[in-house]
C-alpha cells in the first residue's frame, strides 16, 4: 500500500514540472493574440494610410473641378442673357413681338389715354376758350363743361388706344424703329442715332386721328391743335437717356460674345465633369450650380427692375409692365433652365448610393409590383367575374362618357394655350407631354372598363346573378335542414 501511494510531498514534487508545461501552454496562446492585434493595427494603420493617400493623390483634380463648378454656376445665367439679347435685339420679328403685347395691358393704354388728353388740353385752353365763347351770364358752366368735355375725350382716346387698329399701328412702328434701336446700342454715329437720345416710339399719328375721331362726334376744339402736332413730337419713352446708355455697354458685350458663350459653357460643364474623380456627383454639382446661378441672376433682375422703375418718369405700375413685358422671355429662358437642371439634380441623387435615394427606390418598385399585380387581376376573366357592382357602374360611366372626358383633356390643353399669356418653348412641350400622358392613361382605363363591362351578365350590374345565386344557396340550405325531420 504504501508503494501504491505516493506522498504529498512526492505528489507535489511530481506536479511541479506539470505545472510549469500548463504555464508555458498559457503562456503560448496570449503571445500569439499579441502577434495577431499587432497584424491587425498593421493592416489599419496601411489601410489608413492608403485612405489618406488617396485624397493626397486626386486633390488636385478636386480642386480644379471646383473652381469648374463655381466658373460654370456663374457663366450659365451670362449665357441665356447673351442669348436673350441676341434672338431678341439683333431679330426684327422678335423684338416686335417683344415689344407688342405693351399696348395691350389695360394699364399701358389708360395712361396713354390720360398722356394725350392732358397734352390736348394744355395745348389749348379748352375753359378759357369756353368762357370766352359763353354769354357773361352762362360763363360760370364753362369749368364743369371742361371737367365733362376732358372726361369724354380721355374715354374716347383710350377706347382708340385699345382697338386693333392701334395695335397694328404700334407693331409697325416698332418694326421702323428696331434699325434705329439697334444704331443707338451699339453707338452708330448716323444722324438719326445722334438725335435719337432716348428710345420711344411716336404716337403723334394716334393723337392726330383720336382728334379726327372727336370732330366727328362733334368735337371739333382740338382742331387747331392738329397742326401744332405736325410741328412737334409726342412719344411713348421705352428706354430714356441714362438708362440708355447703361444698356449700350452691356449690348455691345453681349452682341460681341454671342452665341459663343452658351457653346463654352457647355464645354467647360464637359470638362468639368471629366476633370470630377466621382463624376456622378461632379454632375449633380454642375447642374446644381447652373440653377442656383439661375436664381441668383433673378434675384438680379428684381434688384434691376427697381432700378428701372424708379428712374422712369412714368408711373411705376406703367413701368413695371414695361419691364416685365419686355424681359419674359428672359424669365421663361432662366425658368426652363432652373428647372431642367433641378431635375437633373433629382435623378443623379436618386442614382446615387445614399441611404434616402435606395429607400424611394424600394418604395418605387413595391409601387410598381403592386400596380403589376392589381392590373394583372383585373384582366383575369375570374376575377373580372368577380368585381363590385360599383366597379361596374363605374365602367358603364366612363364608356358612356368617353368621348367627353377625351375633349375635356384636350379642352382644358387649348385653354392653358389660349390664357396661359406668353408660354415658352419648353412650357408646350411639357404641356403637350402632360396630355400625352393624360391620354394614354385614358385609354388604358377605358380598355378596362371595356373588360370588365363585357363580363358583366345580363342584369347589366351583376346584381341579378349575385341573387340567383344567393336564393339557389338558401333552397339548398332548406332542403338539408328538412332532410333529417323527414
Amino acid at each position: 500500500m504504501p508503494d501504491e501511494a505516493d506522498t504529498p510531498e512526492q505528489a507535489a514534487a511530481d506536479g511541479e514540472p506539470a505545472a510549469d508545461e500548463a504555464t508555458e501552454d498559457a503562456e503560448q496562446p496570449s503571445s500569439q493574440g499579441a502577434d495577431d492585434k499587432n497584424t491587425a493595427k498593421g493592416a489599419a494603420a496601411t489601410a489608413t494610410a492608403t485612405a489618406t493617400a488617396k485624397p493626397k493623390r486626386h486633390l488636385p483634380r478636386r480642386i480644379i473641378a471646383w473652381v469648374l463648378v463655381v466658373l460654370v454656376g456663374i457663366l450659365v445665367p451670362l449665357s441665356i442673357v447673351t442669348a436673350w439679347t441676341v434672338t431678341t435685339l439683333t431679330n426684327t420679328d422678335r423684338y416686335v413681338a417683344t415689344m407688342s403685347p405693351i399696348v395691350r395691358e389695360p394699364v399701358v393704354t389708360a395712361y396713354l389715354g390720360d398722356r394725350i388728353t392732358t397734352k390736348l388740353f394744355t395745348s389749348l385752353n379748352v375753359e378759357q376758350k369756353l368762357h370766352n365763347a359763353l354769354p357773361p351770364k352762362a360763363s360760370f358752366v364753362a369749368a364743369p363743361v371742361t371737367v365733362q368735355l376732358e372726361n369724354f375725350t380721355r374715354t374716347q382716346v383710350t377706347k382708340l388706344l385699345q382697338s386693333e387698329k392701334f395695335a397694328q399701328f404700334w407693331d409697325g412702328a416698332n418694326r421702323r424703329l428696331h434699325t434705329n434701336l439697334v444704331d443707338v446700342l451699339t453707338g452708330k454715329k448716323t444722324p438719326l442715332g445722334v438725335k435719337l437720345q432716348k428710345v420711344g416710339v411716336d404716337i403723334e399719328p394716334a393723337v392726330i386721328q383720336a382728334i379726327d375721331k372727336l370732330d366727328a362726334k362733334g368735337v371739333t376744339v382740338f382742331n387747331p391743335v392738329k397742326r401744332r402736332l405736325q410741328h412737334s413730337q409726342l412719344t411713348f419713352t421705352l428706354v430714356n437717356q441714362d438708362q440708355l446708355q447703361k444698356a449700350q455697354t452691356g449690348f455691345r458685350l453681349a452682341k460681341t460674345v454671342g452665341w459663343a458663350l452658351p457653346v463654352v459653357v457647355l464645354i467647360l460643364a464637359l470638362i468639368t465633369i471629366i476633370v470630377g474623380v466621382d463624376r456622378r456627383k461632379t454632375a449633380l454639382r454642375v447642374f446644381f450650380a447652373g440653377a442656383l446661378g439661375c436664381l441668383v441672376f433673378q434675384a438680379f433682375l428684381e434688384l434691376g427692375r427697381g432700378f428701372f422703375v424708379h428712374h422712369a418718369k412714368a408711373p411705376s405700375d406703367v413701368t413695371g409692365t414695361v419691364w416685365d413685358t419686355v424681359i419674359r422671355y428672359l424669365h421663361n429662358g432662366l425658368h426652363d433652365v432652373i428647372v431642367v437642371c433641378v431635375l437633373v439634380v433629382i435623378a443623379l441623387w436618386l442614382a446615387g448610393p445614399s441611404s434616402w435615394a435606395r429607400w424611394i427606390w424600394a418604395r418605387v418598385a413595391q409601387a410598381a409590383r403592386w400596380v403589376g399585380r392589381t392590373v394583372s387581376l383585373l384582366w383575369q376573366p375570374a376575377n373580372r367575374q368577380k368585381a363590385s357592382s360599383g366597379a361596374k357602374r363605374a365602367a358603364r360611366w366612363m364608356l358612356e362618357h368617353a368621348a367627353g372626358m377625351r375633349i375635356l383633356g384636350g379642352g382644358v390643353g387649348a385653354a392653358l394655350l389660349l390664357l396661359g399669356g406668353t408660354l415658352s418653348v419648353g412650357s408646350v412641350w411639357l404641356l403637350v407631354l402632360l396630355l400625352a400622358i393624360y391620354y394614354i392613361l385614358l385609354e388604358v382605363v377605358f380598355a378596362w372598363a371595356r373588360r370588365l363591362s363585357a363580363a358583366a351578365p345580363d342584369g347589366g350590374d351583376g346584381t341579378n346573378g349575385a341573387d340567383d345565386r344567393s336564393k339557389e344557396e338558401a333552397a339548398s340550405g332548406a332542403a338539408r335542414e328538412e332532410g333529417p325531420s323527414s
